[in-house]
């Protein structure tokens, strides 16, 4: 019985673990739209969004290996 529970345990954890991932996905996607949307020129202040908007996509990616990892 302990086993049986202990399986079952491990899928909502790995369960969980997985809708995390698809979550920041879907955040990484967001990102890259609105990134895609900034005006490209000579503008610092388009240069500085789309640098942000690296950052955040870098971020995403290494918490989506953390959590991958933990699988």
């Amino acid at each position: 019985m302990r086993l049986r529970n202990l399986r079952l345990q491990t899928l909502v954890q790995s369960q969980a673990l997985l809708k995390n991932i698809a979550a920041r996905r879907e955040q990484i996607v967001k990102v890259i739209h609105l990134a895609r949307d900034i005006p490209s020129g000579q503008d610092t202040k388009s240069a500085g969004q789309l640098q942000r908007a690296q950052f955040e996509v870098q971020g995403q990616q290494a918490l989506m290996q953390a959590n991958a990892f933990s699988l």
